[in-house]
């Protein structure tokens, strides 16, 4: 297991480095997307990227892909890993969301293009106040599709609020040149705000969901679609994993799965950093590493080309009154764990 510090609480310009995300390419370049922040979730902040193409060896130096200018909230990157093509998804001010997208392993980008009118025309179902997709990367389906869970809030008394909030999916069948949204996954009595979520696509072809709620019972909810966009049902909350209420990190590959986040319950703050491995499409996690003591949020990513698991976490959590947010990665095989 290999471990990079690649930003500093407080270094290099920004107070925090936040909310990551991770990918790696047909031909094994690795590429992570994170925020630079100037303070808290509404704060300004910048869009960075870094790859690697040692296999996480050594990282390129930070690249600023999309700009606050020192007065917007530039947030929630969402990579997706499309062949040879790479696509990146980002919000401005928890309202609008821009695409991009590279041709050559993340060197360059394409200039951004506004496809917010995907939020808005999900207004006619859910008059959303605060938007964002991700955090951590976007699934490209076995049949191609581009698809990442979204959550929105409704809170017309403070416009801010990340709640009340409810789930959905966006999702572009034609490589990212038009996106739309899929069905709501409400909020209800036994599903309190749910949020922040990961998807996976299962042996047979199904969705799987796996959700942040605030529901109370520390544990993450699980539900099934048979394309990711509509009829979900089926859920339940997961015994076996246990959440502090924070976002999570899933990834497949050579028929596993692979789940990162803090294993502990809430009243803990965000401990025990851990990776689980599955393999029955999620109905056992018998599999588990602990990486770090300390945590946050995480993403991971599998590459086949070269059979190893990537993994992007917030690190060096100070105490419960003091953010001190920097990014870590893990590279490490999937022998490593259980």
């Amino acid at each position: 297991m290999r471990r990079t510090r690649i930003e500093e609480y407080e270094k290099g310009g920004y107070r925090i480095y936040r909310v990551p995300s991770i990918v790696c390419t047909d031909r094994g370049t690795v590429i992570a997307a994170y925020e630079c922040r100037f303070g808290g979730d509404w704060s300004a902040m910048d869009l960075a990227i870094r790859r690697s193409t040692d296999g996480g060896q050594t990282w390129s130096d930070r690249m600023i892909v999309a700009e606050g200018h020192g007065i917007d909230a530039i947030h929630n990157a969402v990579l997706f890993a499309d062949g040879s093509m790479v696509h990146l998804i980002w919000h401005r001010n928890y309202r609008e969301v821009r695409y991009m997208r590279s041709l050559d392993q993340g060197l360059t980008w394409s200039e951004p293009g506004d496809i917010s009118d995907a939020y808005i025309r999900l207004r006619k179902r859910y008059n959303w106040t605060v938007i964002a997709a991700g955090p951590g990367h976007g699934l490209v389906t076995s049949a191609g599709r581009l698809i990442v869970p979204v959550w929105a809030a409704a809170n017309r008394r403070d416009i801010t609020s990340h709640h009340p909030s409810v789930v959905t999916t966006l999702y572009s069948d034609d490589h990212g040149e038009t996106w739309q949204c899929g069905e709501i996954i409400w909020d209800r009595e036994d599903f309190v705000d749910p949020n922040e979520s990961v998807l996976a696509e299962l042996s047979d072809g199904r969705m799987m969901i796996n959700c942040r709620h605030e529901t109370g019972n520390g544990l993450r909810k699980v539900g099934f679609s048979p394309d990711g966009i509509s009829n979900w049902a089926g859920f339940y909350f997961d015994g076996q994993l246990i959440d502090p209420v924070c976002c999570a990190g899933m990834t497949q590959g050579d028929g596993h799965l692979w789940f990162t986040n803090c294993a502990c319950g809430k009243e803990e703050g965000r401990i025990r950093l851990s990776i689980r491995r599955s393999d029955d499409d999620g109905r056992t996690w018998p599999y588990r590493r602990e990486l770090a003591e300390q945590g946050g949020y995480s993403d991971v990513f599998y590459s086949p080309p070269r059979k190893m698991l990537y993994v992007i976490a917030e690190a060096g959590r100070a105490t419960e009154h003091t953010f001190s947010f920097g990014l870590s990665i893990i590279s490490l095989s999937p022998e490593e764990i259980g």
